[in-house]
């Protein structure tokens, strides 16, 4: 038994991811503890400026999901030539990107700010300014860093993404000390902090991707030459999905703004507690990076068998591990929250809300299942639309009935998006059983 395990590709796969992911969850952790060690209003402020920086992330979702479906596809088909055109394709789209992301932000960064805190205090939006600035400086390094990481992932390669995650989260802790505690740039520095660690990162794992692979051979120069071919197949895949990713990232921003708007103690409260939740949610990155290798590959080999069975298996242990880590942090709650704020009515509030966030962890798994599944058989613009027309149809109204009407606070806001994923769980479930996505051509 002990050896099978050994030699089972899916466990030489999954122990890396499971070892970055956790080590990217826990010094998050770390991280928002010094944040929250400046004040309230600075964790206030950088929760908001991090949903933001999730939306500009889904605008470039099209090749992080549409390169790593493509990548792991032509690896299954076993064509390293053009698996490494699209491995140099994707870096060539991720630099210049996120250059032009950055550039924008840069320079349109304060009415950014006040159109989306109109309501919130001055220094609030003062210290959400400032850590916004230094941190779209690091946009670029994190788009290149990411489509690299996944791209040595969807060819079955997971050690080097690992080892680059967590060589660049210990430097951003240790960026971070420095440039808050000792040198007292405050918010500044926490956003300077991913400067440093994200190119520190990108150079990680580059260099794993110039190095010699089994399934495919990049070169500098190659990632300096466009391939239109590649890129409208990227963009074929990966376009639905970017639709659907900055829905839904809007969505979750016009939440944490309606959070904001229920005043300081309240958005502490959602802060800490999304915070937290970082912890149960721990398996979604996990499952999703696993089904995108193992079935986009098996789809490749026209193995539709293997890939249903793959599917099921995931399914069934990402239920089993998010609601043992969910239920364990639930009660824990009351302990962990004393890392965050010292206030002891957010510790109060943000104890009982974690009990609210555990109703989200299995269907939030099962989506992050089946979802990137769906998309990687094809059906991208089927997810898009089920996904954008709930988050928009039933996040986003029930937000609002709850937390100024209802005048449920945060717990308002975390219940809101429970509903919304509980139903896209059902519809994927269902979307996934059609087995449409075993056929489709990409």
């Amino acid at each position: 038994m002990l050896r099978r395990l050994r030699n089972s590709p899916e466990l030489r796969f999954a122990g890396p991811v499971i070892l970055e992911n956790t080590a990217t969850v826990f010094i998050g952790l770390v991280f928002s503890t010094i944040i929250g060690g400046i004040s309230e209003s600075a964790l206030a402020a950088v929760g908001l400026v991090n949903s933001l920086i999730n939306v500009l992330v889904s605008l470039a979702a099209f090749l992080s999901i549409g390169s790593a479906a493509l990548i792991a596809r032509l690896v299954g088909e076993g064509d390293p030539a053009a698996t490494s055109r699209a491995v140099e394709q994707s870096v060539w789209m991720a630099a210049v990107t996120g250059i032009a992301v950055t550039v924008v932000c840069e320079l349109l960064s304060t009415p950014i700010l006040h159109l989306l805190l109109p309501g919130a205090d001055a220094q609030v939006v003062d210290e959400g300014l400032r850590y916004f600035r230094a941190l779209c400086l690091s946009f670029p390094f994190l788009l290149i860093m990411s489509i690299v990481g996944g791209a040595l992932r969807a060819a079955g390669e997971s050690a080097a993404p690992m080892v680059g995650a967590v060589l660049m989260n210990l430097v951003q802790i240790a960026a971070a000390y420095w440039m808050i505690s000792v040198m007292g740039w405050s918010v500044t520095g926490a956003g300077m902090s991913y400067v440093v660690c994200r190119a520190f990162g990108m150079a990680v794992v580059l260099t794993a991707c110039l190095r010699s692979h089994r399934h495919f051979s990049v070169t500098l120069r190659g990632m300096l030459r466009p391939s239109r071919e590649m890129g409208k197949r990227i963009i074929r895949l990966g376009l639905p999905s970017t639709l659907e990713s900055v829905s839904v990232q809007v969505c979750y921003l016009l939440a944490n703004s309606m959070a904001m708007g229920l005043g300081t103690l309240e958005a502490g409260v959602y802060q800490v507690s999304n915070t937290l939740s970082a912890f149960s949610t721990l398996p979604q990155g996990i499952f999703s990076a696993i089904g995108v290798t193992f079935i986009g590959q098996a789809l490749g080999e026209n193995r539709p068998d293997k890939a249903v069975a793959c599917q099921k298996k995931l399914l069934r242990i990402a239920l089993a591990v998010s609601l043992t880590m969910g239920l364990t942090l639930s009660l824990l709650g009351p302990v962990l929250v004393k890392l965050y704020t010292r206030d002891e009515y957010v510790r109060a509030q943000s104890a009982k809300v974690l009990w609210v966030w555990l109703l989200f962890d299995l269907p939030g798994v099962a989506i992050n299942v089946n979802d990137p599944i769906l998309r990687t058989g094809g059906d991208t613009k089927m997810v898009m639309a089920y996904t954008a027309a709930l988050v928009w149809g039933v996040r986003i109204p029930l937000t609002w009935l709850f937390c100024y009407v209802w005048t449920w606070g945060a717990a308002g806001v975390v219940l809101a998006n429970v509903i919304s994923v509980i139903i896209r769980a059902i519809v994927g479930q269902m979307r996934i059983r059609g087995g449409k996505w075993l056929s489709m051509k990409v």
